[in-house]
Parts: C-alpha cells; structure tokens; sequence
C-alpha cells in the first residue's frame, strides 16, 4: 500500500513538473502577436501591425501603426520584471531612415489603462490632421497614459511639423511646440509657434477622437487672404480654425 502511495505521488511530482516545462516552453516561445495583442487590448485597436515575427521577448513588427503615427518596422522587447506587478511594457525601436531620425517608445498596458512613455524621436504622418497640414511629429522625453476614458498622466515635449500649402505664408519651418499635460479626460497639446503669434490647442481622447482649435493673430493682408483660403474665420486680432476627427 504504501509503495502504491508512493508511486502516485512520483507521478504527480513528474506530471506537474512537465506541465511547468510546458508552461514554461509555451511562455518563452510565444509570438510577439501574442504579447502586442496583450499589451494594446486596452488601446481599443489604435495599435496595429501588418505583420509580427519572433516571440514576446525578442521580435519584430513590421508596418506599425498606433492612433494615427507610422512607426514603420521596429524591433520589440517585452520588459519581464513589470510582470511581475500586472503591467505589460513592449519596448519598441526603430532606426533612423530617409533622413529623419528614428524613434523609440514603450508601450504601456496596466489594469484598466494604457499609454506610452519614454517616446524619443521622430513620426511622420499618413496624411493632415483635419485642415491642419501635418507632416511629422517629434517626441523628447514623451510620455501619456489613459485610464479607461480619464487622462491619467501626461508630459514631455510633442513638435508639430507643418508642410508646406495653404499654411506655408506663416513660416512654420520650425514647427509649434507644446509641453503635453492632462486636461479633464483629454491629452492636452498647447502647441505654439516661436513667434508666439501661431497655436493650436490640440485635445486628444481615449477613444481616438481630437478637437483641435488654430488661432493666428495677424493683421497681414496677404496672410488674411490666405487664411481665409485656408478655412480660417476671422476674429478680433487675427483668425481662427477648429477641426474635430478621428485620428
């Protein structure tokens, strides 16, 4: 009898070690799909990716997209130890290309949220943000989070590039620039020009919605005329603009 004991409990020694191995094998060899989907469920779908290779810890994603910015092909890590406390953190980077630099973010998932953080680089974008004529976005030291639909948590420096079009009169060359912060449940991007005569008060939304207000104060008739072309209204000191969408 005991000797039968005996053999059970050797049985299910063994049986529970394999299913550990096996648990552990499934973890290590994982596809990083697997890890983007984990980690973006939160995100409702603003992060994508045309294909994936590797697994969770060591792949890479090709054709990435996240709420409206291309990321391109990046290579991709997923951080062990936050794990540990219920967070997903998915690294991502991608080198510098076609003269622009690169860029490198992490992904964010923890419960009931999701974001980005320690964003450093350069994005271009696939077409204008409503009447805006967007051509890239330059992150330093970004991050933001979102707490179901409440902005949690936001900073870091965000660069608005301007193309050239109906906007080129107000020599944007260098872009606005705004420090990113909270403001109710939106991400709030206060973006001005250097001259100061040129900003865009830019919201952003969990659900990827933005409401974007552009005011330029000129008294300039040839700017007016072009302003007026561009969709501006006029108002005391100078024009207005106000565009919502989905980014």
């Amino acid at each position: 009898m005991k000797q039968l004991l005996a053999d059970i409990l050797r049985r299910r020694r063994l049986l529970a070690i394999l299913v550990l191995l096996a648990l552990l094998l499934l973890v290590i060899l994982m596809p990083l799909r697997a890890a983007l989907w984990a980690v973006t469920d939160s995100a409702q779908g603003f992060v994508t990716a045309r294909e994936t290779r590797g697994t969770i810890w060591s792949g890479r994603a090709f054709d990435l997209q996240m709420a409206g910015l291309s990321f391109g092909d990046v290579e991709t890590d997923l951080s062990f130890w936050p794990l540990l406390l219920a967070r997903g953190e998915l690294g991502m980077e991608r080198p510098a290309v076609s003269g622009q630099r690169g860029v490198k973010a992490t992904l964010l998932s923890v419960p009931g949220g999701s974001g980005v953080k320690a964003m450093n680089g350069e994005l271009p974008v696939s077409g204008p943000l409503g009447n805006i004529p967007v051509t890239s976005w330059k992150f330093e030291n970004f991050h933001a989070r979102f707490d179901g639909e409440q902005c949690a948590d936001a900073g870091g420096n965000v660069q608005m590039m301007i193309g050239p079009g109906a906007w080129s009169a107000l020599n944007l060359e260098s872009g606005l620039l705004a420090q990113a912060r909270c403001d109710g449940k939106a991400l709030h991007l206060p973006l001005l020009s250097p001259s100061t005569m040129e900003k865009i008060d830019l919201r952003i939304f969990a659900d990827g919605t933005y409401e974007a207000k552009a005011t330029i104060d000129t008294a300039d008739p040839e700017i007016s005329a072009m302003l007026g072309l561009a969709g501006f209204a006029p108002i005391s000191g100078g024009y207005t603009m106000t565009s919502k969408g989905s980014l």
